[in-house]
């Protein structure tokens, strides 16, 4: 199962961008990378992107995790690369983000630490509607990617939070606060190298608030109240005392003195479930249990299926589709064309971010050129120098990335990108309306070839596995459009 979980961050930038591009976790970094800003420097330039827009205030920036199921056949750059589509879908190319691929444990996952003000737009602040609304259009996205690259995703779970989506289904007992506190501290101490990382592990990645009153450290698990905290100690078990803590990380020889009180975990279960089709199919009442108890509601669901029958041959006749063969064409014929607007759509994407990207970086490179020069001259030991360190990082950062691209700065002008990024959108928009057309079409032909397939017990058409992907991908981007008018991506407003 592939899961996502958003929290924002109000004091700690640096320490959470240390914590992500962590060598040990990532491969010796290899698995990390960034849009719109220098891996190194990403908080300076997201604290003075902060500062040009009206994103000062308490959050400063937003931790997104994305996990996948050890069941999962992925490796870490594929892991990697989804991450990066994670993000640039969430962001739309608007906020600078670091991206972080960790495999320092049973399952790999992603950290995405990302701004919460955009470097450019009239309303640069990240997200000011529906909280609510914001995770369930992430979760859809995330859930999108995963269907599409065959990974699992988790059942609806109901509005339920976090665990109680597992423990409280089917009327089963959920875990109290002290087994829920027991679990996360047994999963941080496996992956921990010492007591600090431990405290990092359960503050960074299991949302918990940490705090210390006296000699005891107390810790606020996500979802409860804010003055709500429990003190680590001997209430929850002799395992779960600073001192064992300390002892199980540091001497893992020594698990079997605590192996009666250390808490068994909870066995999640990960399952693909793909999306129920909400267009009417034939309806099989031999197998329907209501309507063998009801006869109204059988004659009901005779008459729906009829109603259904003839408007499957209203829609055969209408487009000349009166053989398998002939449906298999024209059916196979609008899949192509489909994957191929598909993909078009998505590279249009691709070439806007990293035009958007260019832009950002370019205006950046323009604006303290100038000034880089002038410090330079001055010294790096002059007050001049240390009054713009800042700046100087931003210049250092765009000049990297040109040379990164290799491109030559200084030979591209502001305009051409801007009238280039236009032009990448009127050509997407173009595709983008035949490519809403054809989802709709293809929807009708799959529950037309459904019910002739149901009806008359034959094979319509062969279901290889990329085309059935490709159907599966159309219905997810079909229920991922925006849905409202405030989620979807507006011109740049630099």
């Amino acid at each position: 199962m592939a899961t996502s979980k958003l929290k924002p961050i109000k004091k700690t930038l640096g320490k959470a961008i240390a914590y992500i591009i962590d060598p040990e976790k990532t491969a010796g970094g290899t698995l990390v990378s960034s849009f719109g800003c220098s891996v190194g420097t990403a908080d300076i330039e997201m604290q003075m992107t902060a500062q040009k827009g009206s994103g000062i205030g308490e959050r400063i920036a937003y931790h997104l995790m994305q996990s996948f199921s050890p069941d999962d056949d992925i490796t870490p750059e594929k892991a990697h690369q989804l991450g990066m589509e994670f993000a640039q879908k969430v962001l739309k190319g608007k906020f600078e983000f670091v991206v972080a691929t960790h495999i320092d444990k049973d399952h790999i996952h992603n950290h995405i630490i990302f701004n919460a003000t955009s470097f450019y737009g009239k309303h640069n602040k990240y997200h000011t509607g529906d909280w609510e609304a914001e995770k369930r259009r992430i979760r859809r996205i995330n859930d999108s990617i995963c269907r599409a690259n065959n990974l699992s995703v988790i059942e609806n779970t109901s509005g339920q939070k976090g665990y109680e989506c597992y423990e409280g289904r089917n009327g089963k007992k959920r875990k109290s606060w002290k087994e829920t506190l027991r679990t996360d501290i047994d999963n941080a101490v496996k992956s921990a190298k010492s007591f600090d990382e431990f405290l990092q592990i359960m503050e960074l990645e299991k949302d918990y608030k940490i705090a210390r009153r006296g000699k005891f450290l107390r810790l606020h698990p996500p979802g409860y109240d804010e003055n709500t905290y429990f003190r680590l100690g001997s209430k929850l078990g002799e395992a779960y005392t600073e001192e064992a803590i300390r002892d199980r990380i540091e001497h893992p020889e020594n698990a079997y003195k605590y192996q009666t009180v250390i808490s068994k975990g909870t066995s999640r279960r990960y399952v693909y479930k793909p999306n129920p089709n909400k267009i009417n199919l034939i309806i099989d009442i031999s197998k329907n249990i209501k309507a063998r108890e009801s006869l109204h509601y059988g004659q009901a669901l005779v008459r729906s299926n009829i109603n259904t029958l003839v408007k499957t041959m209203n829609f055969l006749i209408k487009n000349n589709l009166t053989t398998t063969g002939e449906f298999a064409d024209y059916y196979n014929s609008q899949m192509d064309t489909y994957e191929k607007l598909r993909k078009n759509v998505s590279a249009y994407d691709s070439r806007q971010l990293a035009c958007t990207e260019k832009i950002k970086f370019l205006q950046d490179y323009k604006k303290y050129h100038n000034l880089y020069s002038a410090v330079m001259r001055a010294g790096a030991q002059s007050n001049f120098y240390k009054e713009h360190t800042n700046e100087i990082v931003l210049f250092k950062a765009s000049k990297m990335y040109f040379e990164r691209i290799g491109e030559n700065p200084d030979a591209l002008n502001l305009s051409d990108l801007f009238a280039q990024y236009k032009e990448l959108k009127q050509d997407k928009s173009a595709d983008e309306k035949l490519y809403k057309e054809i989802q709709d079409e293809i929807k009708k032909l799959d529950v037309i070839r459904q019910n002739v397939e149901e009806t008359l017990k034959i094979e319509l058409v062969k279901k290889e596995d990329e085309k059935e992907q490709a159907r599966r991908q159309m219905e997810e981007d079909s229920r991922n459009a925006p849905q409202d008018k405030n989620d979807k991506a507006g011109d740049i407003g630099y």
